[in-house]
Order: structure tokens, then sequence, then C-alpha cells
């Protein structure tokens, strides 16, 4: 799906004439020497003021022959000014006064004295301030109609000229052309100095509009020259440079003239023809072919049309060939054909062209000295040919050499230079095709940082801005085909609908754009559960179709775009109408034609065959039709032999291959298959770079495949697939894109562990179970770890690990409540996601690097690994921990005792064929809950809808399969205790969902869970192993309580249930009570920091989509669970969630506990009371109470007891309402300690 496009930066648009006007005055003015002046003076008989003036120009015509210091010239400079001010009186005398007469013929010597020097100091800023300061004072003595005016202007019209090619001042060029404009002007048409006047007016016009290029400056530049052309051919007089300026302005112009850019480019060619027909035995001729080779290659970028490029071709090659090695125009025409080949090489293919590319390339760079201003232009331009090639071919050393070229090219532009963004762009194209080559993260972090940045300059500078939001999108897109975040395909959709509405469909680039923005929506389509909209491929479709339409069969895209329409095509026929043929035989014809268009050098073939094999298995696997198998095996096996060793996406190629002949095995039973499927899933774990997911991918079906068919190696491979799952759910994600790779490996974990403990291999099991479940809550408890142990050896290290994991949890937490708005226009920077994922990135990789270095000191070499299975089972406490495994292929209770390390395993029979999972699996909404707000008062939120009957069945089967078992394996059913014991459930995979703690038997007396034990839940061991602060510490408890909030149904009892909790509180326990307007987000933050517990009555809100964002709602605002562990708590006791559903976890993500509850754990909180769905309004009080009249005696808060308190609560609310009225008491739970 590489659908890279290369914009190259625009040349200078002329290049210095041959024939460039000298740096002396173009004739000397009327004066006359000295000595011959003074005879005149004498026999006129003049005043003295004659002779003071001749004698100062005497001495100032030394000076200024013999100056060369600044000092010196800033004395000469003064003596100009004193002989003007001798000068002054003359202004006064009429126009036909000798004496005025004679004061002017003064000034021309002056002026002579001044000009015989510009040649030597020519470049000398001093020297032409002072002769700027003259010319400018010296005009003002001229009377009018004087017949000298015309070259005084002229002349300082060239100085201020001369001034502006080492100032680069604007304000130099703009008066240059105001003084060369108003000298053409009174020069007559028949006059000889009329075509130098235009070629000087002309460069100066040039430079402006080079340098500024704005429509408006660009359209009266063109006016004056044409009117000046016209003028001058009415006299007969031919000007083929100032053809050739004009023919540049209108190229320049061309690059911002929005809809009718090709006119101008036209209009270039004209006038470019014309100075060649009219200077073919000239000096200069090379110059105006160079330059109308260069308007054949724009109109080919616009066009596409080959005679125009292999025309400009030509054109430079003979232009190149007339040019003398000394030229000083050399390295740019060298340059500018370069470019050309390089043009000619991206739309056909030829690699003889980006070989000619280069070696013109690296001969201008070659003649460019380290200070020119045209090395930063070159060095892009040798990086784009580089980058070409490697694209092309694959060489390691060219796309090395393509970004150190270009990242020159980079650090020697200017901020202002209008070319930045295109090599920006450029630069951003090159880190891409790294990163598609080897995989790397940072490289393509980098290519969004200079592509976004290009972006926002092709919009200031006005062109190119299609080009540039193309590859912006195209990087977006293969991040999210990287990281699978939402953001970045909406983001690159909304770039790449942009760039195809900037661009005509006349245009060569229209297909690449549509093509790309085809794959975007094909994406989305594939993700449909959570992005997309169905006509979503349909689109795809026919943005696809219509590329390969518009694309000409010589394209070089060609086949990239015939295998992305059969991509499409093999998309709709997945998830359509399974009976038709019609799209996968579509998929397959297309597939086929990618594949013969395509020479088997071209680095891209093997994806081609690739896509070709995966549309004959998809046929295969409908119609199963052997010679599809066939097929699929050959292309499969092409590809790999094509595919470039260490490409990232050989692993897949390995893993396309192991499964056709999986495909085989199943339908032969042929072990050779089977033998040759798991040999090339071990191929593609093994081999070099590759995507952590289709390494994890690969990994677990080999070892399910050795599992099923009881090979050896099983066990191996479930740890080697888990290792690569580390790097699929990596702290480089963002929070929501983490739950999206857990719910894509949803039973990985549970089928590991069956093999695990089907081996016998229980602290295995353990350590698998615990790595599966609540890893972003791990994750987020891993930054706040201590390193104190570290600290100890090497406490600046340690330090340094804090100080960013402290960063990066802040970065996690804050990120991940900031999706992008897709209603808001994609290149606003109000987005926050945009700008912290990169920051994110880098503080990852800092991260992992001070954790491997962490790892190299003796004795942490597991420092900030999962904890091992004997490290684990010590969790167990004060009573049981009971971990429930469940998978299609076995269920298991592993139970942990305190002080023992060894596991109690107790099978349990299969719950996927009870009533109990079917009733969860086939009807969890309709019978356990409605994902509907509740509108019946009385009820906070979630209402339990199940029928009575099903539901105590289900329970029934609780007892049956899992309470009674586990309760005779701990010898409790046969004993009776007068203290009840505290078993912590530890429930993984589907069955997290459902009440254990109601486990019974209700058809038979006692036989229930709660009569034989206290129960708790704990979404990871890791919790347990915590240090517990002691309860007598506590003494400040805080109340939150909502009755009413805009949106939400009435809680009228929260009144009562504050007052209930209340009235437990006798000094010194300090309670705290928010209610109403006082009940807001930040001060509800601000008691959590300063209580010890909370009690929380109010309504409350899961996100489905992303569970950080789970909410209480509060006074005109909601407190959200990213804000919650933004600032971790410590030493925390109770967190009571009289809410609704702040327990209830998330369907897709049964193993995350993502919810309220677990948060609040995760917190700092070491006990939480919450509720699994939503509870009677009337019956929050009564437990409240209960609850707190165990907790606080005698001004002690002890929330160790919590567990026991709510067991008696809700059993004094089963003896008020009912056993079966299962509604009423099953929502409430204990989670914790």
């Amino acid at each position: 799906m590489d659908s890279t496009s290369k914009m190259h930066s625009i040349d200078e648009f002329r290049e210095t004439s041959d024939h460039a006007v000298s740096r002396q005055p173009e004739e000397k003015m009327e004066g006359r020497d000295v000595n011959k002046l003074s005879e005149e003076m004498s026999d006129m008989n003049l005043d003295q003021w004659k002779q003071d003036v001749m004698s100062g120009l005497r001495v100032l015509s030394v000076k200024i022959s013999a100056a060369g210091t600044r000092e010196e010239i800033i004395a000469a400079g003064s003596d100009v000014e004193s002989i003007l001010d001798q000068l002054e009186p003359i202004k006064a005398e009429t126009n036909e006064s000798q004496k005025r007469k004679i004061g002017i013929s003064l000034l021309e010597s002056l002026n002579n004295a001044l000009y015989a020097n510009i040649g030597r100091l020519g470049r000398n800023t001093d020297f032409l301030d002072l002769v700027v300061n003259f010319g400018t004072r010296a005009i003002s003595f001229l009377p009018k109609g004087h017949s000298g005016t015309t070259d005084w202007y002229f002349n300082l019209g060239q100085t201020y000229r001369f001034r502006y090619d080492l100032s680069r001042a604007a304000d130099d060029l703009d008066a240059s052309i105001k003084y060369l404009a108003e000298s053409l002007a009174m020069t007559p048409r028949n006059n000889p100095k009329i075509i130098m006047r235009l070629d000087t007016l002309g460069r100066a016009y040039s430079d402006k509009c080079q340098c500024f290029p704005e429509f408006e400056v660009l359209t009266a530049s063109i006016e004056n020259l044409s009117s000046a052309i016209s003028l001058a051919v009415q006299g007969e007089l031919t000007i083929p440079s100032v053809l050739n300026y004009l023919g540049g302005l209108y190229l320049l112009r061309s690059h911002i003239n929005k809809g009718n850019e090709l006119d101008d480019i036209d209009k270039a060619k004209e006038y470019y023809t014309h100075a060649t027909n009219h200077a073919q035995e000239t000096e200069n001729y090379p110059i105006y072919l160079h330059n109308l080779g260069r308007s054949f290659h724009l109109r080919f970028k616009r066009l596409g049309r080959a005679e125009d490029i292999n025309t400009a071709v030509d054109s430079q090659i003979k232009a190149l060939e007339m040019t003398h090695s000394n030229d000083s125009n050399l390295a740019s025409r060298l340059h500018s054909l370069g470019d050309t080949y390089q043009t000619r090489f991206a739309s056909f293919g030829s690699i003889e062209d980006c070989d000619h590319a280069i070696g013109y390339h690296e001969q201008a760079l070659s003649l460019a000295p380290e200070s020119t201003p045209n090395r930063a232009c070159y060095l892009s331009s040798l990086g784009n040919s580089y980058m070409e090639r490697f694209i092309q071919l694959g060489e390691t050393e060219d796309i090395k050499k393509a970004i150190e070229y270009q990242t020159q090219a980079i650090s020697l532009t200017r901020s202002d230079d209008p070319d930045l963004f295109g090599r920006l762009n450029n630069a951003g194209i090159s880190f891409r095709s790294r990163f598609n080559r080897f995989g790397f993260l940072d490289d393509l972090d980098k290519a969004i940082e200079y592509q976004e940045m290009a972006s926002h300059l092709a919009m200031k500078v006005g062109r190119e801005l299609s080009s540039v939001l193309f590859n912006l999108g195209d990087s977006y897109q293969v991040r999210f085909l990287r990281l699978r975040r939402k953001p970045d395909l909406e983001y690159a959709i909304g770039l790449q609908v942009r760039a195809v509405n900037l661009t005509p469909d006349s245009h060569p680039n229209k297909s690449n754009l549509l093509d790309s923005l085809g794959v975007s929506c094909a994406l989305r389509f594939s993700l449909k559960t959570m992005l997309g909209s169905l006509d979503d491929i349909n689109k795809a479709i026919e943005y696809q179709t219509l590329a390969v339409q518009l694309a000409s069969q010589k394209h070089i895209k060609l086949h990239t775009f015939l295998s992305n329409l059969s991509l499409s095509y093999q998309t709709r026929f997945k998830h359509g109408d399974p009976a038709s043929r019609e799209d996968i035989d579509a998929a397959i014809e297309w597939a086929n034609q990618a594949v013969g268009l395509t020479p088997d050098e071209n680095t891209d073939k093997y994806k081609w065959l690739t896509n070709l094999g995966n549309a004959y298995a998809d046929r295969f696997h409908l119609f199963q039709e052997p010679e599809d198998l066939d097929r699929a095996l050959e292309a499969h096996a092409r590809a790999i032999s094509l595919a470039p060793d260490g490409h990232q996406l050989k692993a897949t190629l390995f893993m396309n291959l192991a499964i056709s002949y999986l495909h085989q095995y199943k339908q032969s039973e042929n072990q050779q298959a089977l033998d040759h499927s798991i040999n090339y899933l071990r191929k593609a774990v093994e081999c070099q770079g590759g995507h952590p997911g289709d390494k994890f991918s690969a990994a677990r079906l080999c070892a399910s495949l050795l599992s099923s068919n009881h090979r050896p190696g099983a066990i191996e491979a479930y740890q080697v697939a888990i290792n690569w799952l580390h790097r699929v759910t990596w702290l480089g994600d963002l929070t929501a894109t983490t739950y999206y790779h857990i719910f894509q490996v949803n039973d990985f974990f549970a089928e590991a562990a069956a093999t695990a403990i089907h081996g016998q291999e229980y602290h295995l099991a353990l350590e698998w179970v615990e790595e599966g479940r609540s890893i972003v809550w791990r994750q987020l408890l891993q930054l706040k770890a201590p390193v104190d142990d570290l600290a100890s050896i090497n406490p600046t290290l340690a330090e340094d690990i804090k100080q960013v994991a402290d960063e990066l949890y802040n970065t996690i937490t804050e990120t991940t409540a900031s999706p992008v708005d897709p209603s808001k226009p994609y290149l606003q920077s109000q987005n926050y996601y945009f700008a912290a994922v990169p920051k994110h990135h880098r503080l990852v990789y800092r991260y992992d690097a001070l954790i491997e270095q962490a790892r190299k000191t003796p004795g942490f070499e597991n420092f900030m690994r999962p904890k091992k299975g004997p490290e684990l089972a010590q969790c167990a406490k004060s009573g049981p921990v009971v971990i429930i495994t469940a998978h299609q292929s076995r269920c298991d209770a592993l139970i942990l005792l305190p002080n023992q390390i060894n596991i109690k395993h107790v099978p349990l029979p299969n719950l996927f064929r009870r009533p109990a999972l079917k009733l969860y699996i086939h009807n969890r909404e309709n019978s356990l809950h409605t994902w509907n707000i509740d509108e019946l008062t009385g009820y906070r939120g979630i209402r339990l809808r199940a029928k009575p009957d099903q539901f105590e069945i289900m329970l029934a089967d609780l007892w049956e399969c899992v309470a009674r078992p586990v309760l005779e394996a701990l010898g409790y059913l046969a004993s009776k205790m007068d203290d009840l014991p505290h078993i912590i459930w530890s429930i993984t995979g589907p069955l997290s969902f459902l009440p254990f703690h109601a486990a019974g038997d209700y058809s038979k007396p006692r036989m229930r869970l709660f009569n034989f034990a206290v129960s708790s839940y704990n979404p990871m061991l890791s919790v347990l192993l915590r240090p517990q602060p002691p309860s007598h510490i506590h003494s400040r408890i805080v109340a939150i309580g909502q009755e009413a909030t805009l949106g939400q149904a009435l809680l009228p009892c929260t009144k009562e249930e504050l007052d209930s909790i209340k009235s437990h509180t006798k000094a010194p326990v300090e309670f705290t009570q928010l209610e109403g307007h006082k009940a807001t987000a930040t001060a509800a933050e601000s008691a959590m920091q300063e209580c010890d517990w909370i009690h929380l009555a109010c309504h409350a809100t899961p996100c489905s989509y992303n569970p950080m964002a789970s909410a209480f709602w509060l006074h005109e605002s909601k407190l959200e669970l990213r804000q919650i562990i933004q600032n971790p708590l410590k030493n925390k006791g109770l967190a009571y969630l009289s809410a609704c559903q702040t327990a209830a976890g998330e369907e897709p993500l049964p193993n995350e506990s993502a919810h309220l509850a677990s948060g609040m754990l995760i917190a700092g909180y070491y006990s939480v009371i919450a509720t699994i769905w939503g509870i009677f309004d009337k019956d929050a009080p009564l437990v409240a109470d209960k609850v707190y009249a165990q907790l606080i005696k005698d001004g002690q808060m002890d929330y160790t007891q919590s567990a026991m308190a709510l067991h008696k609560a809700t059993g004094e609310l089963r003896q008020k309402v009912g056993e079966k009225e299962f509604a009423r008491w099953v929502p409430f739970i204990h989670i914790g300690l």
C-alpha cells in the first residue's frame, strides 16, 4: 500500500545571463577632466567656490582610487558630502545659467570618479552605501528635462541592485526597480540602450519575484515587461534576454496561479521558444535552451505527457553540451537536468534515469562551494534521487545517503526560504520509506514531524499543498497500520480528501491521491465495528477504480493501484454475500494484472504476489477448489523468494504461506503440510524485523498447532508469543489503542494457561493469567513502582527512571481522554492528541533504554519484569485467593493459600457447556441487564432485567461448577466456623462478568456461597502484593452526594445516605460532606487528596470505547477516571462507590477490569465497595449505614473489615427484601483487601 509521492523544490527561475551588465556604468557622462575645467573657470572669472570644488575633486579622485578599508571609504564619503554641499548653491540658478551648467559638469565628474571604482569595490557594502547616497542626492541637482537624467536614474537603479545582491533587503530591490523602470520609461524606443535597460529591469523583476512570489507582483512584472517588449518589437528590436526573463516570470507564476497554471506554463514555453529562435548563434543560446527544457519539464508534471519530459531531457542535455567547464551556470544546469531525469524515473520507472539523476546531482554538488546559496538545493535533490532509488531497489545504503543529504539540506535552509517546505516533505518521505522497510517507529514519528511542518509552510507559501497533504496523509495512514489508532486513520482520510479536492483530474498525480484515499477507506471499513460505516468499502473501490482509469499504462504506480484495488475487492468479498464469487474473482483478476506488470527486480512485487496468494486462499476457503490452494501456495512462496532479508513484512509472508499449508493440512490431513505450516510459523517468529503483532500471531498459531496436535514445544511457543505481546501492548500506545490490541487477543492468555495447566506447570499458568489481566492498570502501576533498591546502588539512574516514569504516567493519563474530534478541521492544532503522540513515544524510548540499563546492573536482571509464579503465590495473606481460568478446552481453579508457595489445582467442569455461560454468551444484554439508563423511578442506573428463573439457574451452575468444588477443596463445606473465611476471587475471561459472590443452589437449604465465605474480587494479583497501610492512621472521610444531575434521574435518598454516614463519625474522625453546588469535580479531587476514605453517592457512567473516560457525575462537571489516576493517592483506605455500575466491566475486555472501581484501587485505595449494575435508590442508605456501623467504632476507622461489613450489610438487605430479590442485593460487591 505504498503510495509515496515525491515533490522536489522549485529551482531559481532564471540563470545568470552570460552577457550580464557590467558593473561599470553604461557609459561615462559628459564630464571633463579637472585641469580643463580649471581653465574654463579661470576664463569665466567665476567665484572662489569653484576653485574649492575643483580642489576637493582632485583630492577625492585620488582618495577613491586608493580606498580599500572601511575607514578610507567612510572618509571618502565625507568628502563627497562636502563637495555636494559646495555645489548646493547651483540649485538656485536657472537652467540656462552658465554657473549651473558648470556645476552639473562638476557633478558628472564626481559621478565618473565614483563609478570608475565600481568594478573594484562593487562588493563592498560601505562603498555601495556611499554611491547610493551620492546618486540619490545628485538627482536633485538635475534641471527638469536634462538629457542625462535617464543615465542618472539607470545608474542609481543598478547600484541599488548591486547592494541588494549583498543585503537581500527588500527595500533595496524595490528602489532598484523604481529607478530602472523610470529610466526605461524615459528612454526612446529607438535608443540602442533600450535592450540593456529592458534586460536589467527584467533581472530586477526576476529577483523580486523569485524572493517574493506574490501573484500581484508577478502579474505587474509580466505586464511591465510585456509592454516594453511590445514597444521594442515595434521598433524592430529583438531582445532574447528579456523574452527569457518574461518566460521565467510566467513559469514562476504558474506555481501560485491556481486553476490557470497550465496557461502560464505554456506562455513560459512560448517566450523561451522565441528567445531560443532569436539567439541560436549567440553565446546565450544555451541559457535559453536550458530554460525551454525546464518549461517542458513543468508541463509534464502538470499533464504527464511523455513527449514533454523527453523534450525537456533533450533540450537540457543539448544546453549542457554547449556549456563550458568554467561557466558559472554549469552547476545549476547539471542540477536541473538531474531533476528532469528524476521526474522521468518517478513516472516511468527506468532505473537508468534514476542513475543519471544521481550522477548529475553529484556533479552539481561537487561544483558548489560550502558557502554557495544553492548548496542546500543541490543536497536536497541528490537526497531525493537516492530516496527514489531506494524505494525502487531497496538498497540500504541509498536510504542512508538520502536522509543524510536531505537533513543537511534542511539545516542549510533559512526558515523563511520558500523551498523549505518541499525539503521537509521529501525528508519525511525518506523517513517513512525507511520505516516501511525496517519498522523503526521513531522513523515514522520523524516523518510525520517533518511533514506536519511542511504542511503549515506550504499553506503559507501557497503552492504544492495537495502534494504535501497527500504525503502527510500517507504517513498517518502508515502509522495507523502500525499502531491501529483511530485518530491517525481519521486524520489521514481528512488530509487525503483535501488533497484530492485540490487536484484536477488532468493532473498526473491524481491517480496516486485517489488510490491512497481508497486504501484509507478500505481500512476504515475493515474496522467497522469500531470506526467506519458500511459504505466505506464501496467508496474505496470507487476511488481506486478511478485511479486505475486515470493512470496511463506506463504509469510507474499502476501495479500499486491494481493491487490495492484487488485488496478492496477481497475485503468486500469477506463481508459480502458468501455465495457470490464476483468480488473475489475481480480481486484475483486485478492482482494477476499487478503481478504481470511488475518485473521481478521491482522491490514491491512480493507485495502483489502476497495479495494474489491471499485472494486465492480466500476463494479456496469458501469454494474448496484445490487449484486455488495450489496457486496460493505458489504465490506466497514466490513472494518470500523476492522479499529482501530484514524487511519488516517478511514475517507476514512466512505466516501467509504457513496458513495456506494449514488449509492444505485440514483438507488432506497430510502431516507434511502440518510440518510445513509449523516450520514457516517458526520462521515468521525468528526472522529479522517485522511487526510485533505479526510475530505474536505467528507464535500463537504455532503454539496452538503444537498443543492441539500433541507435539512438544507448545509451552515454549506460548512463552515466545507472550514475549512478543509485550511489544504489542507497549507503553508507547495510548490507552484506547492498548485496549484495542487487548480485544484482539482476548482469550489468548486463557488458552496459554490451559496448556500450562495441562502440563501441570501451575506457577507458569499463574504468571500467564496475571500477565493477561488488567494490562493497562499494570502498566500504570509499573510506572509508579518504587525504585528504592536500585537507588541504593545507582541513585542517579534510579532518579532518571523515576523522572521519566512520572512524565510518562502523566502523558498516558492526559492523552487517554483526548480523542480527535472528527467534526473539527483536521489541520487545526487544537487537537492535543497530535502534539502528545511524538512526545509520548520519545518518553517511552527513553524509559525503555533506562530500564535496559538498570537490568545490566548485577542483581537487577529482572528489574521491572513481570513477577514470577512463586512471588505471585505469596499474595494470599489472610485467606485464600482463588483464580478461575476458563477456556473452550478446559476450566480450572488455582488456589493460593497463606504462607504456601505451592498452588492447589482444582479441575472444574467445562462451563462453556453449561447454561450459565451460554446465557452470558448468547443473551447477555437481555438476561443480565440492559445498557440503557432505566427511567423507572427509584433506580440508580442500569437495572437487572434477567428473568428470575434464568438468573437462578445461572447462579446454580456457578455453585455446582465453581463455588462448591472450590469450597470442598478448601474444606469449608465440612466444617462450621464462627468467623467466616474471606475468599478473594480473581475471575478471568467472560466469567468475570458473572456474580460469583451470589453463587448458590437456591432450591436447597444453605447451599449458597455467602453461607460459607465472605467474597471479594480482585482485578490482578499484583495489587495484593502492595504494602498495606495500617488502618489506625486513618481519621478523615469525605462523603459526596449529588441528588440532582442535569440529564439524569433524581436520587432523593442521597441526603439520607450521607446523613447515616455522618451519624457514625465521632471525634477524632473528621467528616466532610459535599453536596449540591459544592460537589464539583475540583472539590472532589481536592478532598480525595486530603481525606483517607471517600464515599460517592451519585450517578456514574462507564465509557465502552475509552474506559479511562468513565466518570462520576457531579455538579456541572464530571470526575473522570483519568483525572483520578493522574494524581496517585498514598495510603488510602476505603472508596465506597454508591453509584450505578461502578464495577461493571466492558464486554469486549473481560480481563481488563476497566471500570471505576478498579481505577480507584489503582489510584491508591486498598478497599473498594462498588456495584455491578443499577441499585435501588432506597437500598443505598441502608447498606451504607450497616457498612459504616461496622467500620467506624469508638472513633476508629478500620477499612480492613470492609469485605465483612458489606457481607453483613447485604445479608440484612436480603433478609428485608427476600433472598430471591437478586436485583436488590447482588449488585453490591467488594474489591481489594
